[in-house]
């Protein structure tokens, strides 16, 4: 029986500590603003992994794709973002932009 309740608190302390996929999107954010890009691409792919339908972590996947010139990234994670966040016009706005930028490029 001690074992049991051993075990049963392990496994309570280790599941508080796990984090959520907003609290990756959080972490990956702070990350990006501090030019640790990599890192937090890696914060938002752990984000979606619990989540795929998470809208923000799309577009926060999309922006550290733009910056880092990853223009497909940036399509397929800005599309993502559009169709889960319609509401947002910075998201709306960002896959224009996107869009308006390779029709240039195609010129």
């Amino acid at each position: 029986m001690k074992h049991c309740v051993v075990i049963l608190a392990v496994l309570s302390l280790l599941s508080s500590c796990q984090k959520s996929a907003a609290d990756h999107v959080e972490q990956g954010m702070r990350l990006a603003e501090s030019g640790k890009s990599e890192e937090a691409g890696l914060e938002f792919q752990k984000a979606l992994q619990l989540d795929a339908n998470l809208g923000e972590a799309h577009y926060q996947l999309g922006r550290l794709a733009l910056r880092n010139g990853d223009g497909d990234g940036a399509l397929t994670a800005l599309t993502q973002a559009a169709r889960l966040l319609p509401e947002r016009d910075d998201v709306q706005v960002a896959l224009a932009d996107l869009y308006v930028e390779a029709m240039r490029r195609n010129m």
